[in-house]
């Protein structure tokens, strides 16, 4: 009898152990989307992300190499430099661009990625390519180039601050941020638009259209362009925020940066977001309202999924341990 019991025990703590896990199954379903690290190779530093289509992507930083998303996993792919990734802009799946630290342009051609000039030696912040034969640069002191006619030129620039983003609309509309500076492009030149409300570095801007677009940067500044002003919003955080990525239409954003925060736009205002990391986050690429990538310090990867996707990596460890 004593030995029945132990069986019947046995059997009800498994029968609990179940229960609980479908408890906790349908509670994390009910949350929706959520940022769970993804496994990714070692990597000191991912300072960009960019994702050509769900199943095709890549992000740098690390010096001399970057990751490469195939859908499945992500691996890492050697460059022939000795430099980092800074910034990295997909036309398609077999045509990208990227630039580094040390002032290189690369470009993808569906095989491999191989310097294509280094119109300086400083470090290039941003790329944005408007198509395969038109793109802009910009980067420390001010500098900006621009793609046309097969090569990188220098075009005027109305600052000497250091710019860390472009986001261009079209080919006659756009935006570049950076220290203490934003900047407007009108179609025939580069000009001097405004200066952020509390002279906050700008680390990042999205345009959702010409006349509507977001901007975020050090000590939890969050800008918005109206069509007239550059203002600031409400912002439910101090950290310093490096990156953001706005769905088309605006109803939706994120935004990520210092010691792993995570921001979200649901239309009417910021929210900070569960994140599963500490690490400095350095850039975010949204795909839909259900997908997004975002990278950063120690090579973390952090991906955004549907509960399905998160469950199955979460859950899995628990099941395992509950066997005997």
């Amino acid at each position: 009898m004593r030995h029945n019991n132990r069986r019947f025990a046995s059997l009800t703590l498994a029968a609990a152990v179940l229960v609980s896990l479908c408890l906790a199954e349908a509670k994390v379903r009910s949350r929706g989307p959520a940022w769970q690290i993804y496994p990714s190779p070692p990597a000191n530093s991912l300072y960009s992300i960019d994702m050509a289509s769900p199943g095709q992507g890549w992000a740098g930083g690390m010096v001399g190499g970057m990751l490469h998303w195939d859908g499945a996993s992500w691996t890492t792919v050697w460059l022939e430099i000795d430099s980092a990734i800074m910034a990295i802009d997909m036309v398609d799946g077999g045509n990208g661009w990227a630039t580094t630290h040390v002032g290189e342009v690369l470009h993808y051609d569906g095989g491999s990625w191989l310097v294509v000039g280094q119109p300086t030696t400083s470090w290039l912040s941003d790329i944005q390519m408007l198509g395969p034969n038109d793109g802009w640069i910009v980067g420390e002191g001010g500098q900006i180039f621009h793609y046309t006619g097969g090569s990188w030129q220098p075009v005027t620039s109305p600052t000497t601050n250091w710019l860390m983003s472009i986001d261009m609309v079209d080919a006659g509309h756009g935006w570049a941020v950076g220290a203490n500076v934003i900047l407007h492009y009108d179609g025939s030149s580069w000009q001097l638009f405004a200066t952020p409300p509390n002279n906050e570095a700008v680390m990042s801007v999205d345009m959702i259209s010409d006349t509507e677009g977001w901007a975020v940067g050090y000590n939890g500044a969050i800008l918005h362009y109206d069509g007239t002003a550059w203002t600031a919003v409400g912002s439910p955080t101090g950290l310093n925020l490096l990156s953001i990525s706005m769905l088309p239409g605006g109803s939706q954003g994120w935004a990520v940066g210092q010691s792993g925060l995570i921001l979200e736009f649901d239309g009417n205002s910021w929210v900070v977001a569960d994140s599963p990391t500490f690490s400095d986050l350095w850039a975010v690429c949204m795909l839909s309202s259900t997908s997004g990538w975002a990278v950063g310090r120690n090579g973390v990867v952090l991906r955004y999924s549907d509960p399905d996707q998160v469950i199955y990596v979460a859950y899995l460890p628990l099941v395992m341990r509950s066997q005997p």
